[in-house]
């Protein structure tokens, strides 16, 4: 239904209006980019684990966010 995915549209944008910049642009590399960790790592000077630990961490706080917004 067409309501319903505007409604998720929406919510989704407000929850990412909440992230910082560099939130925003390790998930834009990632996903939208399809980097590696290891090439995120290289461009924003952070080792390829630490790049896979704040973007889980980033992935679940946007988790956490769209629940509360479900409820």
């Amino acid at each position: 239904d067409k309501a319903v995915l505007r409604g998720l549209c929406l919510r989704v944008t407000l929850v990412y209006k909440n992230l910082s910049e560099e939130e925003f642009l390790l998930l834009s590399l990632k996903y939208e980019g399809r980097y590696t960790s290891r090439e995120i790592g290289a461009v924003i000077g952070i080792s390829p684990s630490l790049v896979r630990m704040r973007l889980s961490r980033i992935t679940e706080k946007l988790r956490k966010q769209m629940k509360k917004r479900n409820e």
